[in-house]
């Protein structure tokens, strides 16, 4: 099982001002860096903690996940070739495998929603299309676009959203599409693609949409968080404000070679940049942000406000550390969900616990060895 291999972000919670977004009211976000600790006990910024040890078995052997669903009492894990469904305890009830190049096949996986009556819709970026199908492997619909697509979010029944990015050709120049996937075309275009970023920032995240009840839309470059309406209308809803140290406008304005000159130029620099997930209730919001080369967590209820690089499992785990750089997280309605390695879990608890406690943590994560399946931390919020 590979190891992930990431440069994207993980989560923070937070918020000032969050209040009902209406058109041309933009509130402001402001995360003051005092608030930075040197780690985070996940029972004191969650109301909920669950561990979903998911079944391995000849075949189901899931390789880096491209994204996590968890509704309706079931979980579904896409990896580049297949889809996954489990039940809450992990336990496999279906897989969905048609990697391939038959007409009814798709290439690979880049993103995945769920429908209303639990089918599933896949992007694959490789098709430029989005397939629909049943869990018996039947494609009920295959709606194509000329556009490379990133990430999906199923705004209703009918409409889908489409994140596109940067790249910009002749066929598409804006970020944002909303598909009718009834009549297969290109209802709404939002953002448009900016001539100089399109030659060099091109960045996949994990994240780009909330999977709650009202959609936000945001990006790693961009200090603006959209809501998008059922109208498919993108339309600025906060803006973050990272301590005074948000990348200045003109720093985008250079002629970088590529991505790598990019980051070569920005990691010279004192900048804070996000957004690679945001997450709102009525008294709490989440968030997520770089900088000085880490990822952070930053978190606020709107009466204390509180940020770390790291946090520490003090429930289930007896102290086992979750660093976020480079550490995967996939965003719920109102959860947010860590895939960890069962291996490294017991590496820990060899190393600094007693055997009791390393008895009880091999019940928890149902270890069986190295090769086993991630295990899911489902982060609840407060």
């Amino acid at each position: 099982m590979n190891r992930f291999l990431l440069f994207t972000c993980l989560f923070f919670l937070a918020s000032c001002n969050v209040k009902n977004t209406k058109e041309g009211d933009v509130s402001p976000v402001n995360i003051d860096f005092a608030s930075i600790q040197p780690s985070l006990d996940v029972s004191s910024i969650s109301s909920s903690i669950k561990y979903i040890p998911l079944e391995t078995n000849d075949s189901v052997i899931i390789d880096e996940p491209v994204q996590i669903l968890i509704k309706k009492g079931y979980v579904y894990v896409a990896d580049n070739s297949a889809v996954y469904k489990f039940d809450m305890n992990g336990h496999v009830l279906a897989s969905l495998q048609h990697r391939g190049d038959a007409p009814d096949d798709y290439l690979s996986i880049t993103d995945i929603q769920l429908d209303e009556v639990g089918n599933i819709w896949i992007l694959s970026r490789n098709n430029q299309a989005l397939l629909n199908y049943s869990w018996n492997g039947t494609l009920l619909k295959k709606v194509k676009f000329n556009a490379w697509g990133a990430k999906i979010r199923l705004l209703s029944e009918g409409k889908m959203l489409l994140y596109i990015g940067n790249e910009k050709d002749k066929d598409n120049t804006h970020q944002l599409l909303l598909l009718d996937l009834g009549t297969e075309t290109i209802e709404k275009r939002n953002l448009v693609i900016d001539e100089l970023k399109a030659n060099y920032l091109h960045v996949k995240s994990r994240n780009n949409f909330s999977q709650g009840e009202e959609a936000y839309f945001y990006q790693i470059f961009n200090d603006t968080i959209y809501s998008v309406p059922s109208s498919g209308v993108a339309i600025p809803a906060f803006r973050v404000c990272l301590d005074n140290k948000n990348i200045p406008a003109d720093f985008f304005r250079h002629k970088y070679q590529d991505i790598m000159d990019f980051y070569q130029n920005l990691f010279k620099e004192n900048y804070a940049y996000g957004i690679n997930f945001f997450l709102k209730q009525e008294k709490q919001c989440w968030l997520s942000f770089f900088y000085n080369k880490h990822t952070y967590w930053w978190m606020t209820d709107g009466n204390r406000e509180r940020a770390s690089n790291i946090i520490i499992d003090d429930t289930y785990l007896f102290g086992y550390e979750i660093g976020l750089d480079g550490t995967p997280f996939f965003i719920q309605e109102n959860s947010v969900v860590i895939p960890l390695y069962p291996q490294m879990i017991m590496e820990y608890a060899t190393e600094h616990l007693d055997m009791d406690k390393q008895s009880k943590i091999k019940e928890r994560i149902n270890y069986s060895g190295e090769e086993q399946n991630l295990v899911l931390l489902q982060v609840g919020m407060e």
